[in-house]
């Protein structure tokens, strides 16, 4: 008989007499710390080594326990003659039901910014060929470099009234 005393908690366990020399020695050590430290004496760095097996074990807990309730759900369903999908509300044929995936941890995906893009001004137009025209963005066109080559100035092509 192993004992006849009650665990009342978890670290009790850890503390049976018959399962103390099978712990692995970095299991025993981190319950040592755990058990021997109050968070406060932690140092930054053991603290965050703690916060992500704590993040990992939740992950997984949660994971756990969604897939759980969705075979329990899709029994459920099954044993009243119904898919999960029926039931749900939804398309069988364009939607597996499935458990969820999780986020891969870390930085939050970056929202892209939206600019409002407004109409280019029109800055400057060929008075050979007044269809022809620039902004005065990007690359120069051909008519504009060969008025400059004809030494005329950049001033000349320019527009009075600016207009998209």
């Amino acid at each position: 008989m192993i004992s006849d005393a009650p665990l009342e908690r978890d670290d009790q366990f850890l503390n049976h007499p018959l399962l103390a020399d099978k712990l692995s020695p970095s299991i025993r050590k981190q319950k040592t710390l755990l058990m021997s430290k109050d968070l406060a004496e932690l140092s930054l760095t053991e603290l965050k080594k703690l916060q992500r097996k704590i993040e990992t074990e939740l992950q997984k807990r949660e994971r756990t326990s969604r897939s759980q309730l969705l075979k329990s759900m899709e029994k459920l369903a099954q044993e009243a003659g119904y898919s999960l999908s029926e039931v749900l509300g939804k398309n069988e044929a364009s939607t597996a039901v499935t458990a969820p995936k999780e986020k891969k941890a870390g930085k939050p995906a970056r929202k892209k910014a939206v600019k409002d893009k407004k109409p280019s001004v029109i800055k400057f137009r060929n008075p050979a060929n007044p269809d022809q025209s620039w902004t005065g963005h990007g690359r120069k066109p051909n008519w504009v470099v060969e008025h400059l080559q004809n030494d005329g100035a950049l001033e000349a092509l320019a527009v009075s009234n600016p207009t998209t």
